[in-house]
């Protein structure tokens, strides 16, 4: 694996802030990612990004809501009756009256993992619920025991809980895992909390109970990444995400950057296919309608662009004085890019890509018009424009 990283990374106080444990990732593309506005998904394609979110090495992938309606219903049993390694992932809503029947839906559909959802801030309970905590409480502990007689697996979700009352947050999850839920997901659902905040709220939970804790963090602040590294500072089992970021308001963490983070900065194995990452990311792009920026870290079409003349003649040298790690670990290309910027080093680079002599040319002129045109384009020369302008000062070599 060619990376180059920080040795801060490294030093024994800085590991010491996490916890020697087994981290997986809980992809919520399916269901949280169509919650992006403008995105919709035909069921085949939901299928089959399902099969390459399996084949990369998934742990666990979230389908959706059987018991909002029989399409849904039908739905996710479609996905148990398709055949997948990871396990599958219902959610039942419990804050509604008739709860029993989300969670008879999801059992029925056959699903892996029964999770269910209940929002636990106040703002929540008195302005949308209008329910008391007592009633919370009650509730939950009946939904969990509910389905565990039933045999289910259950993870559960206290939504909203970084706006929840840190108190009653904490007999929340205790509640849970005395009515036997195998698995509790915290979720920063506004994506209101800051890291430190976050990390804080983790480890007070994971201390408070003894079941594994994931967590699922919203991107309003642009803290979301932040927050999963707190968050497994913090002890989380695993994290939620969704392929390039997308998601509700502002988008959850993105798998990539998850993945990567996890293996590279914190040396978790999350048997995540590093290598097929950017081909996880257009294969969403491409079904989502929603184009990703070019800039986006990891899976970004320019990534691993480099530009400015002395960054290009480092990169030649080694790649690792100006990238972090190989583009080839993630399935993605390191490219030069011709634009204002460009010096001597990227003109010569692309002359020898077109398989242009140096000395058939003035390359210092070829240098000065592509700065030029570069700035009158926006910034960027098109290869093909590059080529043309060569082929018009192209000279025979002299004899």
């Amino acid at each position: 694996m060619t990376t180059a990283l920080s040795p801060w990374n490294s030093r024994p106080d800085v590991r010491q802030a996490v916890t020697s444990r087994d981290v997986f990732l809980c992809d919520c593309t399916l269901r949280e990612g169509e919650q992006s506005a403008g995105a919709a998904f035909a069921i085949e394609k939901k299928l089959e990004l399902a099969h390459v979110l399996d084949d990369v090495g998934i742990k666990q992938i979230q389908i959706g809501y059987p018991g909002v309606s029989q399409e849904d219903f039908d739905i996710v049993k479609l996905f148990v009756e398709d055949g997948f390694t990871a396990d599958l992932e219902s959610i039942s809503m419990i804050h509604v009256p008739n709860w029993r029947h989300h969670v008879e839906a999801g059992l029925e559909s056959g699903v892996d993992i029964v999770s269910m959802q209940f929002g636990v801030s106040d703002i929540r309970l008195e302005k949308v619920l209008g329910m008391s905590r007592a009633e919370v409480l009650d509730t939950i502990a009946q939904a969990v025991a509910y389905a565990k007689d039933q045999g289910a697996f259950v993870s559960f979700s206290p939504t909203d809980a970084t706006r929840a009352d840190p108190d009653f947050l904490i007999e929340v999850v205790q509640t849970l895992a005395a009515s036997g839920a195998d698995r509790i997901r915290v979720t920063d659902s506004m994506g209101a909390c800051g890291p430190t905040g976050f990390r804080a709220m983790v480890k007070t939970v994971t201390e408070a109970v003894d079941v594994p804790v994931g967590v699922h963090v919203h991107n309003d602040f642009g803290l979301g990444m932040a927050n999963v590294c707190a968050a497994l500072e913090g002890g989380a089992h695993w994290v939620d995400c969704v392929v390039n970021g997308l998601g509700e308001r502002a988008g959850n963490v993105s798998l990539d950057e998850v993945a990567m983070t996890l293996e590279l900065i914190y040396e978790y194995s999350t048997g995540i296919d590093l290598a097929r990452l950017t081909e996880l990311a257009r294969v969403v792009e491409d079904m989502s309608n929603l184009r990703l920026p070019s800039s986006k870290p990891i899976v970004g079409s320019s990534a691993f662009a480099h530009q400015l003349d002395n960054h290009i003649r480092g990169v030649l040298q080694d790649p690792a004085a100006y990238e972090p790690f190989s583009p080839d670990l993630v399935g993605n290309q390191r490219k030069f890019p011709l634009g204002r910027l460009s010096g001597k080093y990227a003109v010569s680079m692309k002359l020898r890509e077109f398989g242009v002599a140096e000395d058939t040319i003035d390359v210092e002129e070829l240098v000065g018009w592509t700065r030029t045109q570069a700035a009158r384009q926006g910034g960027q020369l098109s290869d093909e424009h590059f080529r043309q302008r060569v082929e018009q000062m192209q000279t025979p070599k002299s004899s």
